[in-house]
């Protein structure tokens, strides 16, 4: 049952993926539920780590080996705030459709609300950036920090396809590369809300364990026979294709089947320590393999680190829902964190194009984080999104997600 005091999705900010429904969902014992202020911190923490990946990692950093160039290094696992996007955006999306499968509006409204959320704004920058340069092609970023220039169809973008194209020219569009992401959610919205109306419980878990399981061995495929240098057209594409991202999104939908269902709701609430083994094992993996995982789309972070990461993201989700005094609940729970995910819709997808304008405007150059100043100028295009995105909440998503909730399941 949706109601306006159950908690909002969180998943559709993206960053991806990126993660942008404001729809509400009740998934707990009673009909109404209180905000659950968790989800709104683990959407914050997702919109964090992007930031710190792409305002630290993404742009030249000074010499190899240099304090910059390490911290930049150890700020590129931020790009794993996609997959904590993915699994939120599997739970809470799979959760709505679960709890209204049987409402006679049930895809009418659904789409209607994804409308609301994601196209105005979606579009609107898509059509901003052609306003600004029409003629001119847009400028591509490899993740070396070199630019070539090169020529993207702008209607990729309108029809959330741009994954499979990123990956085939191994590039990515300062304005508009962050909506790859964007894209996979899309298509996950074209398929689930067919799948969770029509399967049995039974055949949703069988079938989402399957989709795990080979994601899992596309990516390994892929990067395998495809090349596994950190910069090879089988690791770009395992890190952007819908298929080798659909098991975060396929975690985050067993999570909603597991806790929408009172029995195994109460198993994970008394079973929690459980949880904490899940979680703490992952992280173990991760800082055994840090070595390797630090190396950008590394050949380790696409067979291993990810699915390692999805699954310690699931379990963060699953200790923010059934342990509310743990000290992790607690910290999601922050206002500022809270504050930070409430607007990151806007702020994934203008981000990085924000940080740009401010070093080009400001230097005449790239951004760097290689000087004090550099951090400092760096803040500065933090400020400025921030408080575009502020402005966006208020003005223009805000209104629009109102609209939206016109239509009830």
């Amino acid at each position: 049952m949706l109601t306006e005091n159950t908690f909002e999705s969180s998943s559709e900010v993206n960053r991806s993926a990126v993660y942008t429904s404001d729809d509400v969902i009740s998934l707990a014992d009673s009909p109404v539920q209180p905000r659950i202020r968790e989800l709104d911190g683990l959407r914050g923490l997702a919109i964090f780590l992007v930031l710190l990946c792409h305002y630290i990692y993404a742009w030249p950093y000074g010499t190899p080996h240099s304090w910059s160039s390490r911290i930049a290094t150890l700020t590129e696992q931020g790009q794993t705030g996609v997959d904590l996007f993915f699994v939120l955006s599997g739970f809470l999306i799979g959760g709505i459709l679960l709890n209204s499968r049987s409402s006679p509006s049930y895809y009418k409204t659904f789409y209607l609300r994804r409308f609301y959320r994601i196209i105005p704004l979606y579009y609107g920058w898509i059509l901003l950036v052609w306003l600004a340069s029409p003629d001119a092609p847009l400028h591509f970023e490899n993740h070396f920090g070199k630019f070539r220039t090169g020529t993207i169809p702008y209607w990729i973008y309108f029809i959330f396809i741009q994954n499979f194209f990123l990956a085939s020219t191994s590039a990515q569009a300062i304005w508009l590369g962050s909506t790859w992401s964007l894209a996979v959610e899309e298509q996950f919205y074209l398929i689930s809300p067919f799948l969770l109306r029509n399967l049995s419980k039974a055949s949703l878990v069988k079938l989402l364990v399957a989709v795990v399981a080979f994601a899992a061995v596309v990516r390994f495929v892929l990067s395998t026979c495809l090349g596994p240098s950190h910069y090879s057209w089988g690791n770009l594409a395992s890190y952007l294709w819908t298929p080798c991202r659909a098991d975060d999104l396929a975690l985050g939908v067993l999570a909603a089947v597991a806790w929408a269902d009172p029995g195994s709701r109460q198993w994970l609430r008394e079973n929690r320590s459980k949880i904490y083994i899940v979680a703490s094992g992952c992280l173990a993996c991760v800082l055994v393999l840090l070595f390797w995982l630090v190396k950008p789309q590394s050949y380790v972070q696409a067979t291993v680190g990810r699915p390692v990461y999805g699954f310690f993201y699931t379990s963060l989700l699953l200790i923010a829902l059934v342990d509310k005094q743990s000290k992790l609940a607690g910290i999601l729970r922050w206002r500022a964190l809270r504050e930070l995910g409430r607007v990151s819709y806007c702020i994934y997808i203008i981000h990085w194009a924000v940080d740009w304008m401010v070093f080009k405007i400001a230097w005449h150059t790239t951004p760097r984080f290689d000087s004090v100043s550099a951090m400092g100028l760096t803040v500065v295009a933090l400020a400025f999104t921030l408080a575009i995105a502020e402005l966006s909440w208020h003005y223009f998503e805000h209104p629009l997600i109102r609209r939206g909730h016109r239509y009830s399941y």
